[in-house]
């Protein structure tokens, strides 16, 4: 166990995540690269090592039918696209709640790997609790950068490090905190950028309903942002929050208005990846990168003491193998609305 995975409260740390599927708004076919690197024998020491279930892919709905007629109609992975090629669509990774040192490990494994093999354009992941399961701190961003991410969102575990606060003053770091915290708070909640010659503005949003937190209405701040969103704009939503009917509602208020919307926090995989049909890509949890043998990243026989005795408990990051959860998203670059959505995970990756 890394000497930074402890967490000195007595938190417990909600989790959500799901696996490998696909869904399409328009209901065209795709062509899909046979030669695939998921349909060979792979070179990548994580597969070796022991990791399970490496092409995940099954099928989600369609705008024509859910559940799938049959399990011979699974989808194969989003295809590989040229480099350079200008028709092809903006192609998103984004990577559920990175928990501690394992989850930092497992994300240094994987995404330079999903980068290469599945030509990712932009990289977003939450990293609320990269830093001991218990928020961040400008070495484990770092770290994360390193690894191939992009732009980081947080959640309620944003402050949980001293530091954080004369991090998020630094607005030259691509580290998003929620934007509907109230005014005056350090940071900021949006971020623009050009991917591909595409505008793209990423938002972290954060959820009220059972997050004990006090924070602005997020339906009327993503109103409000959008009024100053220019038109062409890809927008990006990771909406951190622990009730499903809450992501679901959000999924639904922002259908048509930007491009794809996730849902973080609970570290749990959902099964619900799809395009809306106004043309929103969206799953209600993304899951989590971290120790899969853990209740949510945290050790289990710990976690189980609280339950069973109500007692103050300190919660440690789990060891073992680690899961990789995430969705890979295409977005057509002329007009800004989703294309495909994918689960991608990665269960027993031994490192």
């Amino acid at each position: 166990m890394r000497a930074d995975d402890q967490s000195s409260g007595n938190e417990w740390f909600p989790d959500d995540s799901d696996e490998g599927e696909r869904a399409t708004g328009d209901g065209e076919s795709d062509e899909y690269d046979e030669s695939s690197p998921d349909q060979q024998a792979s070179d990548d020491p994580a597969v070796q090592a022991g990791e399970r279930n490496v092409a995940a892919w099954h099928p989600v709905a369609a705008a024509s039918g859910y559940p799938p007629d049959s399990p011979s109609s699974a989808s194969r992975p989003p295809p590989r696209m040229l480099p350079g090629d200008e028709r092809a669509p903006l192609r998103i990774l984004a990577v559920g709640d990175i928990f501690g040192g394992p989850g930092r490990d497992v994300a240094r494994a994987m995404i330079p790997r999903l980068r290469r093999e599945r030509s990712i354009d932009l990289v977003i992941a939450n990293g609320e609790n990269a830093a001991g399961g218990r928020g961040l701190t400008r070495s484990t961003a770092d770290e994360l950068f390193g690894a191939g991410i992009d732009v980081l969102t947080l959640g309620n575990h944003t402050w949980s490090q001293r530091e954080m606060e004369t991090v998020l003053k630094d607005e030259t770091l691509p580290i998003l905190r929620p934007l509907n915290y109230p005014p005056g708070v350090p940071g900021r909640g949006f971020l623009d950028l050009h991917v591909r010659g595409t505008r793209v503005r990423v938002v972290s949003l954060m959820g009220r309903v059972f997050m004990g937190e006090s924070l602005d209405d997020a339906f009327r701040t993503m109103d409000d942002l959008l009024q100053i969103t220019p038109d062409d704009a890809a927008v990006f939503v990771d909406f951190h929050a622990e009730a499903t009917s809450e992501k679901v509602a959000m999924g639904w208020h922002l259908d048509g208005r930007v491009s794809a919307v996730w849902g973080t926090h609970t570290h749990v995989p959902t099964a619900d990846a799809r395009i809306l049909p106004s043309g929103t890509a969206f799953v209600t949890d993304l899951g989590m990168t971290g120790p899969q043998n853990s209740i949510i990243g945290s050790a289990v026989p710990q976690v189980l003491q609280r339950f069973l005795t109500g007692m103050p408990v300190r919660f440690t990051v789990a060891t073992g193998p680690a899961t990789f959860n995430a969705v890979i998203i295409e977005i057509d670059r002329r007009t800004r609305r989703g294309r495909g959505i994918w689960r991608r995970d990665h269960w027993d990756v031994v490192l």
